[in-house]
């Protein structure tokens, strides 16, 4: 005879083990994706960091994933890839692909650190790091190795690519603290601006409107006329050239607009509280 008691006893452990259930579905699922998704990154992914200051470009992984018969190229950003790196961390039972990638994208998280900085700084140079990943099977074996290219550059290791994009910020550092002590038109801004101040003066940004705006800002909204045919200097270090470039190009922007430090700062309440005579 059946029985309808056992039928609502083990419909009411399903109800109470309901949330469970569906967690630990959740959790099979979310694991499974991501063990999909790491081997199609070993397949044919390339990471690639940048001093761009565009978080949309400066730190990338693209890759292919094979969906319902198509062949869709994926694109993982910063907080997606430090989202893969921490889902990888979790998990239980980790495979040497899961170390070996969170091995390689701590590397790329340093690598773009160092490189945000640089960006900060404003180095007037792009440049960029690829970092590709390989995954052989050699008698049954699964072999794991990377190739890191600065500028298409290959080098053997990533610890040398560190070293010199730590150089570069060094130098630049350096020689922004020489130009500010030495160079009077430099101390009127720093950092990203002389980004700015590069592409207007080699002529690699389509519109003046920025530059306009910043120098109408920095002249306490005096500058009236623009400057024709600068001409940059040009030397194969790229940093004391464009520090340089921008210490003349000011140079001439003030005496084209007959401009002075005192003419500008002079309306300012605060030049007064400094300017003022015993």
């Amino acid at each position: 005879m059946f029985n309808y008691k056992h039928i609502i006893l083990y419909f009411n452990k399903y109800v109470a083990n309901f949330a469970q259930i569906k967690t630990l579905q959740s959790s099979m699922y979310k694991s499974e994706n991501l063990r999909y998704q790491i081997d199609a990154i070993f397949k044919d992914a390339i990471f690639e960091v940048n001093n761009e200051n565009n978080r949309f470009i400066s730190f990338l992984c693209v890759y292919n994933i094979i969906e319902k018969g198509t062949i869709p190229m994926k694109r993982l950003f910063e907080e997606d890839i430090k989202s893969l790196r921490d889902r990888a961390q979790l998990t239980k039972d980790m495979s040497k692909d899961y170390e070996y990638l969170i091995e390689v994208i701590n590397e790329t998280i340093e690598i773009h650190t160092i490189m945000r900085d640089i960006c900060k700084k404003g180095y007037p140079k792009k440049f960029r790091v690829q970092i590709k990943l390989r995954k052989e099977t050699v008698n049954g074996e699964n072999i794991f190795s990377s190739q890191y290219l600065l500028d298409l550059i290959t080098r053997e290791k990533p610890e040398e690519i560190k070293e010199i994009l730590n150089n570069i910020l060094k130098r630049l550092k350096k020689a922004q603290k020489e130009a500010y002590e030495n160079k009077k038109y430099i101390r009127l801004f720093y950092g990203r601006k002389f980004n700015l101040m590069y592409d207007h003066i080699y002529n690699l940004s389509n519109s003046d409107v920025p530059i306009n705006s910043f120098l109408k800002y920095l002249t306490n909204d005096s500058y009236e006329h623009p400057l024709k045919n600068f001409i940059p200097e040009k030397s194969d270090d790229e940093i004391i050239s464009n520090i340089n470039d921008c210490e003349k190009y000011l140079s001439e922007i003030f005496r084209i607009n007959d401009l002075s430090f005192e003419k500008i700062y002079s309306p300012l309440p605060c030049f007064l509280l400094f300017n003022t005579s015993p």
